[in-house]
C-alpha cells in the first residue's frame, strides 16, 4: 500500500512539471518540480543551509512530542476509566480544544518569552488535543463494548483494569491520535517558527519570500512535505503493527 502511494505522487510531479513548462512560463513564480529538487540537494548537502534549520525543527517537534504524547495518552485513560477524573478533565477539553491555537501566539509569548520552550508549549498544545480525544473515545469505546460484560462477570480492578484493559486496548487509538498529532504538529513548527524565530523551516520559508527567495521557499516548502509523508507512512507502519498485535 505504502509502495502504491508513492507511485502514486508521480503523475502529479509529471503534472507540475508539464504546468511550468507549457502552461506558467515563468521560472520566478513557478519552478518546475525538478529544479526544486536540484536546489534542495544544493540546500541540504552542498552549500547546507537546510539542515540547521531542519535540526531546529525537528528538536522542537520531538520535544513537544516527549512531553505532550504521554500525557494526553495517561489522562485519556484515566478520563475514560473514572468518573472523577472525566467530570473535571472533560469539561475543560471540550471548551479548550476548538480555540485556534496559532491565536494562543501572545498569550504563550506573555507567559513564556520568545525562546524555544514557547514554540514547544504551542505545538505540544496542538498535538496533545489529538492524542486525548483518539484515546479518549478508543477507551471508552472499549468501555461500552461486551468486553465490559467479562470485566464485570471477573471482577476485573486495579492493575489489570488500568494497564492490560484501558491502556493497552486503546492503544491503536493512541497512535491514530499521534498520526493526526504528527501532522498538525509539523504545522504549528512551521507557523510559530515564522512569527517567533531566527531559525527553523518556518523561519527559513518567511526569509526566503521576504528576501524573494522563490526557489528556496519552495525548497523549504518540499523539505516539510517530504517529512510529513514520511511521518505519515511510519505511523501507518505503527497502525498495522498494532492491528496485528490484536
Amino acid at each position: 500500500m505504502r509502495r502504491l502511494d508513492f507511485f502514486g505522487i508521480i503523475p502529479w510531479v509529471l503534472a507540475w512539471e508539464l504546468i511550468s513548462r507549457f502552461v506558467i512560463k515563468d521560472p520566478q513564480l513557478f519552478p518546475g518540480f525538478i529544479e526544486i529538487i536540484g536546489n534542495t540537494w544544493q540546500l541540504l548537502f552542498v552549500n547546507q543551509k537546510l539542515p540547521p534549520h531542519f535540526a531546529s525543527s525537528g528538536y522542537r517537534l520531538v520535544i513537544a512530542f516527549l512531553f505532550s504524547a504521554p500525557l494526553a495518552y495517561l489522562l485519556a485513560v484515566l478520563s475514560a476509566g473514572q468518573k472523577q477524573a472525566r467530570f473535571f478533565l472533560n469539561p475543560l477539553i471540550t471548551a479548550t480544544y476548538p480555540l485556534p491555537k496559532v491565536a494562543l501566539i501572545p498569550l504563550v509569548l506573555l507567559f513564556f518569552g520568545t525562546g524555544d520552550l514557547s514554540k514547544i508549549i504551542l505545538i505540544g498544545l496542538g498535538i496533545f488535543y489529538l492524542i486525548y480525544i483518539n484515546t479518549y473515545f478508543g477507551a471508552v469505546f472499549i468501555l461500552q463494548s461486551s468486553l465490559q460484560d467479562v470485566i464485570e462477570v471477573y471482577k476485573v480492578r486495579s492493575y489489570h483494569f488500568w494497564y492490560t484493559y484501558l491502556t493497552r486496548g486503546s492503544f491503536k487509538s493512541f497512535l491514530v491520535g499521534v498520526k493526526a498529532g504528527a501532522g498538525y504538529g509539523l504545522t504549528l513548527v512551521v507557523v510559530s517558527e515564522m512569527s517567533l524565530s531566527q531559525s527553523g523551516l518556518g523561519y527559513f520559508i518567511w526569509s526566503a519570500w521576504d528576501s524573494f527567495r522563490i526557489l528556496d521557499m519552495y525548497s523549504g516548502i518540499f523539505i516539510i512535505g517530504v517529512l510529513g509523508y514520511i511521518m505519515n507512512n511510519f505511523c501507518d507502519w505503527l497502525i498495522s503493527k498494532a492491528s496485528q498485535a490484536e
